[in-house]
C-alpha cells in the first residue's frame, strides 16, 4: 500500500449540489489531492474513513494550529468524490480531493491521516513544504 500527497493547490472549489448541479466557489481554497494505492499483489484493500471520502484528518501550521476543512452545505459535495471506493484491489488507486480554509503562509504544514482507515495502527504522516504548497502571490 502507498499513500501520497499527488497536488497542493490554491483554488476555487467545484462542488455538486444535491440535485446534481455543478458550481464553482469564489473563495479559492487549500486542496489537497491524496493518492491511495494498492501495490500488492494478494488482496483487496479495505478503505474506511477518510480513504473513503469520510471522517477526520489533521492539517496544522508549525505552531500545531489547526486549519479547519472547508465545510459545505448539507446534501453538497466536491464534484471530484462522487466516486468514492470501499475497497482497492491489488494494483488499482484512488485519489481523494481534501479542501481546507486557506491558512497563513508559513515554513510547513502538517498533515496527518489517521491509520485505521487503512488498517494500520500508527497514523500517516506527512510534512507539506511552502515550496510544495505554491502560496498564492496575493496574500
Amino acid at each position: 500500500m502507498r499513500v501520497s500527497i499527488r497536488s497542493a493547490s490554491f483554488a476555487p472549489l467545484e462542488i455538486t449540489s444535491p440535485d446534481g448541479t455543478v458550481r464553482r466557489t469564489k473563495e479559492r481554497y487549500l486542496q489537497l489531492q491524496v493518492r491511495v494505492a494498492n501495490d500488492g499483489v494478494a488482496r483487496k484493500l479495505e478503505l474506511s474513513g477518510w480513504a473513503r471520502g469520510e471522517g477526520t484528518l489533521s492539517l496544522t501550521d508549525p505552531a500545531g494550529n489547526a486549519i479547519a476543512p472547508k465545510q459545505l452545505e448539507p446534501g453538497w459535495s466536491l464534484t471530484s468524490q462522487s466516486k468514492l471506493l470501499s475497497g482497492l484491489f491489488p494494483g488499482r488507486s484512488s485519489d481523494l480531493l481534501f479542501a481546507f480554509e486557506q491558512p497563513r503562509k508559513s515554513d510547513a504544514l502538517r498533515l496527518t491521516l489517521p491509520g485505521n482507515a487503512l488498517g494500520l495502527t500508527e497514523p500517516i504522516r506527512f510534512r507539506l513544504s511552502e515550496a510544495f504548497l505554491h502560496y498564492p502571490k496575493s496574500r
